[in-house]
């Protein structure tokens, strides 16, 4: 188990697919839903069609899709930060109409030690609608009066979403890190 020494200023931010979590099977994953648009593409769809399309049939294909922790690893730093600050959320590019789909998911899919857990991950859990994660990790600091955070560690396996939390916080230190690296 990793053990973290967290500071009060430090606020710890998650994303969802392909970072804490992942497709069983190729089918519902995002690779399948890139590989869709990319497919359309090829035939003519014009990019932007393609991307609504494919983001249409991944997010109707969540409702059958399996999913895990990305790796025990994943699970173990999660859950350490979890146990050492209430400092965290996760924010995922998931539309708002899969608020109950993905809880399904979670409460079927991912291992829990406690109830609480499954709950307080739930409660934790932004959804952005595919539009930049700042604006709306801004409106969490405001809504919890987070206004002493000095410092957010962005956990993200996309380097554009990083950018863009690091490009909305002057005055705020923010450090990217992908837990698929660790």
């Amino acid at each position: 188990m990793i053990k973290l020494d967290v500071d009060i200023f430090t606020f710890f931010c998650f994303d969802l697919d392909d970072t804490l979590i992942t497709s069983v099977d190729y089918f519902g994953s995002e690779k399948w839903e890139t590989d869709i648009k990319n497919n359309l593409i090829c035939k003519g769809v014009c990019s932007h069609l393609a991307t609504k399309q494919a983001m249409k049939l991944w997010q109707e294909a969540q409702k059958k899709t399996k999913i895990k922790w990305r790796s025990d690893k994943i699970y173990n730093v999660f859950f350490e930060i979890q146990n050492c600050t209430d400092k965290w959320c996760i924010l995922t590019a998931r539309d708002e109409k899969m608020k109950q789909i993905t809880a399904n998911q979670i409460m079927k899919s991912l291992n829990f030690e406690k109830k609480h857990q499954y709950h307080t991950m739930l409660n934790r859990l932004i959804f952005c609608s595919g539009n930049q994660k700042a604006k709306f990790l801004k409106d969490f600091f405001r809504k919890n009066k987070m206004n002493n955070i000095k410092k957010i560690i962005v956990f993200d396996d996309r380097e554009e979403n990083i950018d863009n939390i690091k490009s909305s916080f002057n005055t705020i230190e923010v450090f990217g890190c992908d837990l698929n690296r660790i």
